[in-house]
């Protein structure tokens, strides 16, 4: 397979659209017809994007089913259509392969809970690199940290969540707030709505929002509290974006962390 070419975006000149190049995250695959498979995938330059593959597991193949486990980080160049739904891989190689989380049993698991994560609430075609950057930091992050991630998910909802328009008030907590999941903030009544946090998981959400990648393993919970800190957000998730449903890895993380 040859090697892709760097550089912006151009225009071919067959009338096929505009020939591009982009860093992308794979969300997901799954079945688009007998001899192919859909690979959902978050790029650098055009947001979401999906694409017809025909997947092998022959080392003769151009596309390996290796590239396309979650969250890996490629290179890919396709012909580019602002109004196809589903779009042709010409080319693709892996930039930045994962030396930790395929072999270790709780980066792995994260991983595939936050592919579903991020296949879900990551809909927008259009660019935005912040948003990317955000990505693809904290993915190498967590293969390359040596310290405990138990907590790794929390503080990654989070801050994906700040990305997508709903990131939590953290201006007016004290002891003895309450979390307003529907409001986004800390109030000092109880019991306005069912979707409330308890007092003590407004302030490990606090704690939480106070803390990054670094300090994570430095914030003490106990397995517990760890899953209904997770079941809250997955709640606060499901508020403010519409029609994600439920999440398939949820128990797996449950039965990891319990």
């Amino acid at each position: 397979m040859g090697q892709v070419r760097k550089g912006l975006p151009r225009l071919l000149d067959d009338g096929r659209g505009m020939f591009v190049q982009t860093k992308a995250i794979v969300l997901g695959v799954s079945k688009y017809s007998d001899s192919a498979r859909m690979v959902s995938t978050y790029t650098e330059k055009f947001g979401r994007v999906d694409f017809s593959v025909k997947i092998s597991r022959t080392r003769k193949s151009s596309f390996s089913a290796a590239y396309f486990q979650p969250l890996t980080l490629l290179e890919v160049d396709f012909d580019y259509r602002q109004t196809r739904e589903v779009h042709y891989m010409r080319e693709c190689k892996i930039v930045q392969p994962y030396c930790n989380m395929p072999y270790d049993a709780v980066k792995n698991s994260l991983s595939y809970f936050l592919a579903e994560v991020m296949q879900k609430t990551l809909r927008t075609q259009e660019q935005n690199i912040p948003l990317f950057s955000y990505l693809e930091e904290s993915l190498c992050f967590l293969d390359a940290t040596g310290e405990r991630c138990a907590n790794f998910h929390l503080l990654f909802m989070l801050g994906l969540c700040g990305y997508l328009g709903f990131a939590p008030n953290t201006e007016g907590y004290s002891e003895g707030c309450f979390f307003d999941m529907q409001a986004g903030c800390f109030t000092s009544q109880a019991g306005l709505h069912q979707d409330m946090f308890s007092e003590d998981d407004s302030k490990l959400l606090n704690d939480l929002l106070r803390i990054g990648f670094f300090e994570m393993h430095l914030l003490k919970m106990t397995a517990a509290q760890r899953n209904a800190m997770l079941r809250n957000l997955l709640r606060y998730y499901q508020i403010h974006l519409q029609g994600i449903g439920e999440f398939k890895t949820l128990s797996v993380l449950e039965m990891l962390f319990r």
